[in-house]
């Protein structure tokens, strides 16, 4: 008979017709790839997991806080934990944020297969076997019997009749060249674990997972090899651990970078915030700011044309005793926010100069109607500091925007920036003497200290290169102070320590830091230009002879509370009082020659941190605080 197969058949045979070709399945709409599942987070924190349950949410799937009876899939970190055996048992899918993260960025449903998170049993293969086994015939599990007994006997065979080789490095006393036993292991130890292994059948995976750990280990790590690594090498699986937490570290950066880019205003790394503060920085200093005249037009320039900067004709220079003020005679309101510092016009005081926290720089009239008179827009932040030149016709203003600027104080418009990269200017002072002209009345150099430890020498003639960097200090510059006919200067810093410099050499005279001292972020010259007295953070002024720079241990002003605040420090134009402000609002005046407090005085709500006395009017003083007011006392 022919056993050949039959021909097929016509149906079989048929060719489907372009007509009845089957279409492509149609592409699922991706708010609907995780249709149907319901998932539930693990072991991963904010921002990532707040990205992963945005996206399943996107994607059509449920998100439930916690695993429950109807959680399709838990997506953990790691494996091994609590939650991860608990879903373990209960037949969840347990997956790997990365699944989700691929669907999202793919636009379809992947399977799981490739994502699932933890190592397969030991005992997998062992009970799937016999699972399958079970479903087979008894003629494969009698084979299979088979050649397991014939694989045994073979061993047992090849045990008796083959001599055991030695492993390289070791000895028949079963100890490790150096004569140690520690972390030895002999080929006899090896065939012990693979015998016992045997005898058991694979009926403890816990067992078998150990073993194959252990070879694991040992075959990695035998002694007298290169990749000898010692008794505590770690083995395979610790390997795999920590390059699985290694992926999970990279997963949250990516999350949370993906939420950054997310928040308006935020981006995701150094270089491009670093950026934008460059370009940022560069559109500030490009500003030319505004400035606003609250004064009637006609006041600007008088009957004989002369500019509102010129003193009135009153005001004379007398050498005369000064006087403690007994009373508050007026406020000076407008600024939104605290005020940070106040300056009095060089020489006569007519006009006050105020620094705000609310970015604004306001001048202000002592006399007639003591009203402001102009003020001065650009600043993005609040102002730090503020100084005259020696004429008053110009000053400078440095702010938390990192931008220095010099302002024509009669017109208000900015005649020049600076700026120091991303460090923001704490002192501003001007060159005391003159030097040629250059539209500043010859006050052409100025110094600034810097919260990045630098103190920088510029000359506004040369605009776009500073002059010379003082870089010893190790804190942020508080205060900068011209001693000895202007040839040198004094400077404070955050690293509690105050440097002596000669004026353009950037090198340090004298370092002066003792273990007992603090901050000192204002300091004042007596006006016998003998004495400097510097504001110090344990509650107490200190007083140091310029002559040496040696600290007068029998002077020492003490009582007010200055911890915390950069309280300015003043003294009275005749050297006979100190006045200070404190953090709790007062005004302190003290006695020069005794160092008792004279007198004290609530004058603002918040802290007090700016007070000058009068030049002319010895009995008259100037302070400012947080509170946002100017107040005269006399």
């Amino acid at each position: 008979m022919d056993s050949s197969p039959p021909p097929p058949s016509s149906s079989s045979t048929t060719t489907t017709s372009t007509d009845d070709k089957p279409k492509p399945p149609k592409a699922t709409p991706f708010g609907l790839l995780l249709k149907g599942a319901v998932v539930a987070i693990s072991g991963i924190v904010n921002p990532e997991r707040a990205e992963i349950r945005r996206q399943i949410l996107e994607m059509g799937g449920e998100y439930r806080g916690d695993w429950g009876d109807d959680c399709t899939h838990l997506v953990a970190a790691y494996a091994g934990t609590p939650k991860f055996n608990e879903v373990k048992s209960k037949g969840g899918i347990i997956v790997k944020a990365a699944w989700v993260y691929e669907c999202y960025e793919q636009k379809k449903r992947l399977a799981v297969k490739e994502y699932v998170l933890g190592d397969k049993p030991a005992s997998s293969s062992s009970s799937s076997s016999s699972s399958s086994s079970s479903k087979t015939s008894s003629t494969t599990s009698t084979s299979v019997a088979a050649s397991a007994a014939s694989k045994k006997e073979k061993k047992s065979v090849s045990t008796d009749i083959k001599p055991k080789k030695k492993k390289k490095g070791s000895s028949s006393t079963g100890k490790n060249p150096d004569g140690s036993s520690k972390g030895y292991l002999s080929d006899s130890d090896d065939d012990d674990d693979g015998n016992a292994e045997e005898e058991a059948g694979g009926s403890s995976s816990s067992t078998s997972s150990r073993s194959a750990s252990k070879r694991r280990r040992r075959e990695h790590n035998t002694p007298g090899t290169d990749t000898f690594q010692g008794p505590w090498a770690a083995s395979e699986a610790e390997e795999k651990l920590v390059a699985e937490i290694d992926l999970v570290q990279k997963a949250n950066k990516k999350a949370f970078e993906s939420v950054e880019k997310v928040k308006k205003g935020h981006y995701t790394t150094q270089e491009e915030r670093e950026a934008k503060e460059e370009e940022e920085l560069r559109q500030r200093m490009q500003d030319k700011g505004r400035t606003i005249w609250h004064a009637q037009k006609d006041r600007a320039r008088d009957y004989q044309g002369r500019s509102w900067l010129v003193p009135p004709s009153e005001l004379k220079v007398v050498d005369h005793g000064a006087f403690i003020p007994k009373m508050w005679i007026h406020t000076w309101s407008g600024h939104t926010k605290g005020v940070n510092a106040v300056r009095l016009f060089p020489t006569y005081g007519h006009l006050l100069l105020s620094a705000g926290l609310d970015g604004a720089v306001k001048i202000w009239d002592v006399y007639n109607k003591r009203k402001v008179l102009r003020t001065y827009l650009a600043h993005t932040k609040g102002v730090r500091d503020i100084t005259f030149t020696g004429t008053g016709r110009h000053f400078l203003s440095g702010g938390f925007d990192k931008v220095v600027r010099l302002w024509d104080t009669e017109t208000g418009q900015i005649v020049q920036s600076f700026a120091n990269g991303r460090a923001i200017p704490y002192v501003l002072k001007f060159y005391p003497q003159q030097g040629a002209n250059a539209g500043t009345d010859g006050y052409n150099e100025f110094l600034s200290g810097w919260s990045d430890k630098r103190i920088v020498q510029y000359d506004i003639r040369t605009p776009d290169a500073f002059v010379q960097e003082y870089t010893e200090h190790l804190g942020a510059v508080n205060t900068i102070t011209f001693v000895d006919d202007n040839r040198r200067f004094v400077s404070s810093s955050d690293d509690k320590s105050l440097r002596v410099w000669e004026y353009g050499i950037p090198v340090t005279i004298k370092l002066l830091s003792e273990p007992h001292m603090h901050s000192m972020p204002s300091v004042a010259v007596h006006p016998n230009n003998k004495y400097v007295i510097c504001q110090s953070l344990d509650n107490q002024i200190l007083v140091y002879k310029t002559a040496g720079f040696s600290l007068n241990k029998k002077k020492r002003f003490a009582g007010h509370t200055s911890a915390g605040y950069a309280c300015q420090l003043g003294f009275s134009p005749d050297g006979r009082y100190v006045i200070s402000g404190d953090g709790e609002g007062r005004l302190w005046v003290w006695d020069w020659k005794t160092s008792r407090p004279f007198k004290t005085i609530k004058a603002h709500d918040r802290a007090c941190v700016g007070a000058v006395w009068h030049p002319i009017e010895t009995s008259k003083i100037v302070t400012c605080g947080w509170d946002s007011a100017i107040k005269l006392w006399d």
